[in-house]
């Protein structure tokens, strides 16, 4: 599980084209989440207090729905290099390193998305 864990820190950590969305409050919250996991110094009150602010910012944006959701429109939303080349051009213009770098990204946004809290949680009880 570890391994999962540092995977997706370091998804966040090294987005490019998708970087923007680290400004956002709630992958903010969550990147911060993962970022204190990481650092395997846990103590169980600073993890409920990540955890929670992490939480609450993700109901009052999105109500509801899940994390992996959120994640989702929050690309789909993105202004960024590629989006706006896309709208303008096509796609099969693309600068391969451009279309390596999205591809980065998206992969590391799909492992963000598909870490449950269940994990989460059973990481931080098992270390």
């Amino acid at each position: 599980m570890f391994d999962k864990i540092r995977t997706v820190y370091i998804g966040l950590e090294s987005l490019t084209v998708y970087r923007k969305l680290l400004e956002d409050e709630v992958i903010a919250s969550f990147s911060q989440l993962i970022k204190y996991i990481n650092n395997n110094d846990i103590e169980l009150v600073g993890f409920v207090n990540y955890y929670s602010k992490f939480y609450f910012k993700l109901t009052q944006r999105n109500s509801l729905s899940s994390f992996a959701s959120y994640i989702i429109n929050s690309i789909i939303y993105d202004d960024n290099v590629f989006s706006n080349y896309i709208e303008k051009e096509s796609s099969k213009d693309l600068d391969t390193n451009l279309q390596k770098a999205v591809e980065h990204d998206l992969d590391s946004l799909q492992k963000v998305a598909e870490l449950s809290a269940e994990e989460i949680k059973n990481y931080v009880i098992n270390v």
